[in-house]
């Protein structure tokens, strides 16, 4: 009995030490294979390997570094005094004169919105074009008061005569009444013409014709 213990001691202990062997002949052939892989990766197409990125790389070692402690050669050119107080003074006049533009251009805002808006009470259909301190009515200012009866006679509305009273409140209301005679030689009733003065400063024309609905002149 002892000796057959024995021996299938023996047997089991020469199983172990060949499964042991094949182990480890295959753990050595991994550890080849993956060196082999390594030394592929290494030998092939890369950012080392590249002779451009090289050459840079070489390119850029030797070239100088600066230091801190580096002088230039060269002191940079200095404007002279003069000419910095040439140039202080013209920055100087063109902020004096932007400051006059700016104040400028607020005063005339200012006064357009303080001026007073020129009537407009309908449809404007023609302008008489008085000469200087005239009332006259001439041939071109007959026209235009005779084609806006027209108009407003076929659309059975009335007229309202604006005038300017820029040059005084005296012309302009010379200048209606001469218009408003001229329109009932026409066959406009009295009845159908309003006659407005404009404020002064308004801006408005000399003399503007307007039609609008009866009854609707303001």
């Amino acid at each position: 009995m002892i000796r057959v213990q024995a021996a299938g001691l023996n047997a089991a202990s020469v199983g172990m030490r060949r499964n042991f062997a094949g182990r480890a002949g295959g753990g050595m052939a991994v550890a080849v294979v993956f060196a082999l892989a390594l030394g592929a990766c290494a030998e092939g197409p890369g950012a080392g390997t590249d002779p451009d990125i090289r050459a840079a790389r070489a390119e850029f070692a030797a070239a100088p570094f600066p230091t801190l402690n580096s002088v230039p050669e060269k002191a940079p050119p200095v404007t002279p005094l003069a000419e910095r107080a040439e140039i202080r003074q013209g920055l100087a006049s063109d902020q004096a004169r932007a400051g006059q533009a700016i104040a400028e251009a607020a005063a005339a805002a200012a006064a357009a919105a303080s001026r007073p808006e020129a009537p407009r009470p309908g449809l404007s259909v023609g302008r008489i074009g008085f000469a200087p301190g005239s009332a006259a009515i001439d041939d071109a200012a007959a026209a235009e008061l005779r084609a806006a009866w027209r108009i407003a006679a076929a659309r059975d509305e009335s007229l309202a005569l604006v005038a300017g009273t820029d040059q005084g409140t005296a012309l302009a209301t010379a200048r209606l009444e001469a218009a408003s005679r001229r329109l009932a030689e026409m066959g406009a009733p009295a009845t159908r013409i309003a006659r407005i003065q404009a404020p002064a400063g308004s801006m408005a024309p000399d003399f503007e014709i307007f039609i609008a609905p009866t009854g609707g002149i303001r």
